[in-house]
């Protein structure tokens, strides 16, 4: 029902064909677990992160086509052959390894937790941002996934 496409510089996962609201649209095998997240786990319970051969390529949308639910990946609304298949990260993760300016809204993304002394990590990503920018670094650092 999915596959793993490389498109503008980065990595998603797409729908082979149309999916109806409520399906199950993958079913993820874990490769390995974490108690703690890395930059391409998916947390599927309070302190369980996993690690999935095709999961690990399904990016963040403030408006998703999925939602996680254990190691099942369910379809929100209805969705259509070669449409990206996204979740929301701020409903799944507690605190993610590596926190992003979201090009959807522009708001930090970093998990459920992030907001906790968010303007301090706020000023501190700003300020990492801004410094890979100057040092030519950024424009790598994002096609990387």
């Amino acid at each position: 029902m999915v596959y793993v496409k490389y498109d503008n510089g980065f990595y998603g996962v797409y729908s082979s064909s149309p999916i109806s609201k409520g399906l199950i649209v993958y079913g993820m095998s874990p490769t390995g677990t974490h108690d703690k997240p890395t930059r391409t786990s998916i947390q599927i319970d309070e302190s369980v992160h996993i690690e999935d051969s095709v999961g690990r390529y399904i990016n963040h949308a403030c408006n998703p086509t999925v939602r996680i639910d254990g190691l099942s990946v369910i379809a929100v609304r209805d969705i259509k052959t070669d449409e990206e298949i996204t979740f929301n990260y701020m409903e799944n993760e507690s605190i993610m390894a590596n926190p992003f300016k979201c090009s959807c809204c522009g708001k930090w993304i970093g998990g459920k937790d992030f907001e906790k002394d968010y303007k301090k990590r706020l000023a501190i990503l700003d300020e990492l941002t801004e410094l890979s920018q100057e040092m030519g670094l950024y424009d790598e650092l994002k096609t990387e996934k």
